[in-house]
């Protein structure tokens, strides 16, 4: 019919969408694999199979080790192929940010060969398929926390990545008077600490190892992750 054609028409007339520019990060992959993985963007987007940029190469120095805020890719290598890669701050900002797949080297080299993205399904690292982009803001779902710079040793992440990792999974930082938790290193002391705000969450159970974040990120659910387990009163 003469109005049929006219949608076909319309459909025609339309501009094409243009795909999707991916951002690629990269989690535990050495020199060789980051070169490899600019290598296949530059093919696929040769191929005509869509366009990536590597946004680890436009982090600045203090963000080394954090995801780039749109990420739609992190590329996590294991030390072994089977094992799962390291739950490193790229893979908690990925689960908590959620619009982020967490994928094997080998999605790189499946997407350089068909010479466009290759569907991420068969390439998942273990975490799961990416989450709903905002789903990470249920997690802490508004509880007040302080990160206690102070309180975290030389091999704990730094205050500034804990607090942004707050935040991306819906907590509240706020200074050590208002939280309702405080997150502290692995090896602090209740013995050393010289702030009473501290040694009172301390006593009551509310100053917890910042691993007790890690896992609740990772669970999606702090809920679903014991206290009792991270307490530094324990």
């Amino acid at each position: 019919s003469r109005g049929a054609a006219a949608i076909d028409d319309d459909e025609a007339a339309r501009p094409a969408k243009r795909p999707q520019t991916l951002v690629i990060s990269a989690s535990g992959v050495d020199p060789a694999g980051r070169t490899a993985l600019r290598a296949a963007a530059a093919a696929v987007e040769r191929a005509g199979g869509g366009k990536a940029r590597f946004a680890d190469d436009e982090l600045l120095a203090k963000l080394k080790g954090v995801l780039p805020a749109r990420a739609t890719h992190l590329v996590a290598q294991a030390t072994d192929e089977d094992a799962k890669p390291p739950r490193t701050l790229k893979v908690l900002f990925a689960l908590a940010r959620g619009g982020c797949a967490i994928v094997r080297p080998s999605w790189v080299e499946a997407s350089r060969s068909a010479g466009r993205w290759a569907d991420v399904d068969d390439h998942l690292a273990g975490y799961g398929p990416p989450r709903a982009a905002g789903a990470g803001r249920r997690i802490l779902d508004g509880l007040a926390v302080h990160v206690a710079p102070s309180a975290l040793g030389p091999k704990d992440p730094s205050s500034s990545a804990l607090t942004a990792l707050v935040s991306a999974a819906g907590g509240r930082s706020v200074a050590l008077r208002h939280a309702a938790v405080a997150l502290v290193g692995t090896n602090w002391k209740p013995s050393d600490c010289r702030q009473a705000g501290l040694r009172a969450l301390h006593r009551s159970g509310c100053a917890l190892r910042f691993r007790w974040l890690c896992e609740a990120v990772e669970a999606g659910d702090a809920g679903a992750v014991a206290r009792e387990l991270y307490a530094t009163n324990h």
